[in-house]
């Protein structure tokens, strides 16, 4: 099953690193990041619970966010990533848990 969030947004850290950043607390989220010492928190709240992908598409479309499309886009592609990594993994695991269901004498003919 897919992560949903409702909250994204951008915050940069104390060595001046900005970076995508997803909660499903708002409030929770920029305590924490303002005792962190994070600047620069620009988030967007949504009702219904989305992927990172929509978040990041939201973020694209907001004004607020035009200086930033590189770094969102970059964010998307990560994600893109390790979503395909994800789904290789599983499909590598799959093909090693097919069981052989014959006879014994049926397994000992398959692989000689």
């Amino acid at each position: 099953m897919t992560k949903t969030y409702t909250v994204a947004g951008l915050a940069t850290d104390k060595n001046g690193n900005t970076a995508v950043r997803y909660a499903n607390d708002l409030d929770k989220r920029l305590k924490v990041l303002k005792r962190d010492g994070f600047t620069n928190l620009n988030f967007i709240y949504t009702d219904v619970p989305k992927t990172k992908l929509e978040l990041c598409d939201m973020m694209l479309g907001r004004i607020q966010f035009q200086n930033d499309k590189d770094l969102i886009t970059k964010e998307q592609v990560d994600i893109v990533m390790r979503l395909d990594k994800e789904v290789n993994k599983r499909e590598k695991q799959s093909r090693k848990q097919t069981l052989f269901t014959g006879s014994a004498q049926q397994l000992l003919n398959a692989i000689q």
